[in-house]
């Protein structure tokens, strides 16, 4: 058994040793990067809990910049977007420089993120709280000052993100609206006293978007503003980027303006066309029935695009409003004419109702007429009742 032991100790101790002679170079010293690396994280000199300046009065300026790479989606009914953006955030660390002749030349380095000191940076708006489901944090580029005279180093900490953020969506004008959307981003823990932030450039950058189906973007702009919030009496720097959309109206046009509108001229032709003298003719009236049907469904296809609201009626909802109604009206009017043609071929006597405001009161351009038609020499021909107005007179 001892044996065995001895043998796979030796064994380790070998690889140990072949791993570590990896590592070094003809000297027996380490590569300069592996040096860089072990030096720049030791722990006595580097705590990444603490923020790295040297003088704990001076805030930290973080620089951050922004890549729009796609618009995922924009939700009426859940008054929210998500968007696919790259995040570069910049900023000084005090306590990462070096002597770049000490390693080899070396003046840039990549660290793994935990290893050093990051700022709380939070999307104040976003519905998503946990942050590994929208950001991807891999690791920072380090850059030493020692060329610019100055002491630390350059920090660049990028990284992709998926925001779901709200966003109060205003469909008034639906399909022809254009919204606005904010992402507010700042530290949540750290005031003005200890991170300042500013956008690196005023507009986000655009180069390698994805232009969406059906959303056209008009400007997506940072800009930076200071606020006083109930919890702290210190300011907090906020950056607001705002995003300006505009919507592309054909899909809404070919799939529901158009067919309503056909539907519409349809059903209103229907109506003014000539009625039957003889016969039952209840066409008419399945017409206007069917294509207050159709106009139900489509109307339904668009309320489930839009949120809930009792603030306004969307200009798309009063179209489709409107619309029902003349439908409605036409159908009401189609009724009662049938109603009154079947009446005189059973020689049944009209309604009350019906005779006094249909034949008692005319309303024309405002001025009301009264008129009365007198029915006389009622007699049969041919087995058939004839009902003859012999005159007819009108009177203020």
């Amino acid at each position: 058994m001892w044996p065995v032991v001895v043998v796979l100790t030796a064994f380790s101790i070998h690889e140990v040793n072949s791993a570590r002679e990896a590592l070094m170079n003809e000297r027996g010293e380490f590569l300069p990067h592996i040096r860089l690396a072990k030096d720049l994280m030791d722990k006595r000199r580097y705590d990444s809990r603490v923020r790295p300046v040297m003088n704990h009065s001076q805030p930290t300026t973080v620089v951050f910049s922004m890549s729009l790479y796609q618009i995922l989606a924009i939700n009426e009914k859940r008054q929210s977007v998500d968007l696919n953006v790259w995040v570069i955030q910049k900023w000084k660390d005090d306590f990462l420089g070096w002597n770049p002749y000490l390693y080899g030349m070396i003046n840039t380095t990549i660290l793994p993120y935990e290893a050093i000191w990051l700022p709380d940076t939070y999307v104040y708006n976003s519905v998503v709280m946990n942050r590994e489901e929208t950001e991807r944090y891999i690791n920072v580029v380090i850059s030493t000052n020692y060329w610019k005279g100055e002491r630390g180093a350059e920090i660049k900490f990028m990284y992709p993100a998926l925001y779901r953020t709200s966003c109060m969506l205003d469909i008034r004008f639906f399909p022809y609206d254009q919204q606005e959307c904010k992402l507010i981003i700042s530290s949540w823990t750290s005031s003005k006293s200890d991170i300042d932030y500013t956008a690196e450039f005023h507009g986000v950058n655009m180069d390698n978007f994805i232009p969406n189906e059906e959303w056209i973007v008009v400007s997506f702009n940072i800009k930076r503003i200071e606020e006083k919030f109930v919890c702290c009496p210190e300011p907090w720097v906020l950056l607001e980027a705002v995003l300006v959309v505009r919507r592309k109206p054909l899909y809404y046009i070919v799939n529901l303006v158009i067919p309503t509108s056909v539907i519409t001229m349809v059903a209103v032709t229907g109506f003014f066309t000539a009625a039957s003298t003889s016969t039952e003719r209840r066409e008419k009236l399945s017409l206007g029935i069917d294509s207050l049907l159709a106009m139900s469904i489509l109307m339904m296809m668009v309320s489930e695009q839009m949120p809930t609201t009792s603030d306004y009626v969307p200009l798309f909802g009063l179209f489709y409003l409107t619309i029902i109604i003349v439908i409605f009206i036409g159908t009401l009017f189609t009724a009662i004419i049938l109603n009154i043609h079947l009446q005189k071929m059973y020689a049944q006597p009209v309604s009350p109702l019906i005779s006094y405001l249909f034949f008692n009161k005319v309303w024309i351009s405002g001025l009301r007429v009264d008129f009365v038609v007198i029915f006389v020499n009622i007699r049969l021909t041919n087995g058939k009742l004839l009902v003859l107005p012999i005159k007819e007179y009108g009177r203020p």
